[in-house]
């Protein structure tokens, strides 16, 4: 679509009780009816909270904006994607509690109105997809 710009990929791992959340500027530049953006410091507060599924994070990023743009009218497509793995917590002796099986939620949403479409998927992670 653009090829004249660079892009490059990199690998992360989202360790036990982390989160990613991919989003478009229509979150950050969603405007209340007095012209002020939510912005990127507020996302960034939210963000600060943990929530134990990507459907938890997403729900109150966008009941969140949709408190701050309350009547305006859309100027942006809201589009987020989260993914949360659930967190696990070390046992005795430094060791994985046995049965060890973490759960990843994936979460997308994209909306042009105060009703998003939100569609969610759990799964355990198997061991040789934490390769």
């Amino acid at each position: 679509m653009f090829p004249d710009l660079p892009f490059r990929s990199e690998r992360t791992v989202i360790e036990p009780g982390g989160a990613l959340l991919m989003f478009t500027d229509g979150v950050t530049e969603a405007r209340d009816t007095d012209g002020i953006e939510f912005g990127e410091a507020r996302l960034r507060q939210l963000l600060a909270q943990r929530d134990a599924t990507a459907q938890a994070m997403l729900d109150r990023i966008y009941r969140t904006v949709g408190g701050h743009v309350e009547h305006a009218e859309p100027t942006h497509d809201l589009i987020l994607l989260g993914i949360v793995r659930s967190a696990w917590s070390l046992a005795a002796g430094g060791r994985r509690p046995p049965p060890y099986r973490p759960k990843t939620s994936f979460c997308f949403s994209a909306s042009r109105s105060s009703r998003p479409h939100i569609s969610s998927h759990s799964r355990s992670t198997s061991r040789s997809a934490r390769r």
